[in-house]
């Protein structure tokens, strides 16, 4: 096997996890944190239990609360932008899949978001119940693992321009080009290939 390199983030999810924040800063060695966040969220009550966490670790912590309110939360997102959104977690995964820079370990994260997001996708298009979008959460954080340590390939590259001049969302673009790609590649990558199709 090729020498590789994969960088594992720590991500926390599920019940709890705000009683456990300090822990995980722990781990980090860090001294000092930034929490960054909206300042209607500083009015929740269980904001403070982070805060009170964080100071339990003596860490000490700065917020940044300029930052302007998300209006596109899922339950907000139109069926459009939940499409093409979709798409560009999907491509990422395929593209990551099949990338010369993939590995066993990118693999795992690749396959795992296309059986996710092939699965949830036309779900969260036609209704955005919480687990579709929580599959379609899992399905894009693992495309994210993979292709930020495999790289992207020929759809990214043109779906990039192909947005800037016809002022195209970027799900679009990929969509438009994915199936044109993958003809194009798919004798020298027939065996990744068979796996997602």
């Amino acid at each position: 096997m090729e020498q590789r390199k994969f960088v594992v983030p720590e991500v926390v999810v599920g019940k709890n996890v705000m009683e456990l924040i300090g822990r995980y800063l722990g781990h980090f060695g860090s001294k000092k944190t930034m929490i960054v966040t909206d300042k209607n969220i500083l009015k929740l009550n269980w904001f403070q239990n982070i805060i009170n966490n964080i100071m339990k670790k003596d860490i000490e912590y700065i917020i940044f609360d300029e930052v302007s309110e998300n209006p596109r939360n899922y339950e907000a997102m139109d069926t459009y932008l939940t499409a093409c959104t979709g798409m560009d977690a999907l491509t990422h995964a395929i593209e990551a899949y099949v990338s010369n820079a993939a590995s066993p370990l990118t693999d795992v994260h690749a396959l795992k978001a296309i059986e996710l997001i092939s699965k949830a996708l036309p779900n969260a298009v036609s209704s955005n119940k919480e687990e579709v979008m929580e599959d379609m959460l899992m399905g894009s954080l693992h495309a994210g693992f993979a292709f930020s340590n495999a790289s992207l390939g020929a759809v990214h590259a043109l779906a990039h321009s192909l947005g800037g001049v016809l002022d195209l969302p970027h799900g679009q673009c990929n969509s438009m080009l994915l199936e044109h790609v993958i003809d194009l590649n798919f004798k020298k990558q027939l065996l990744a290939l068979e796996k997602v199709l």
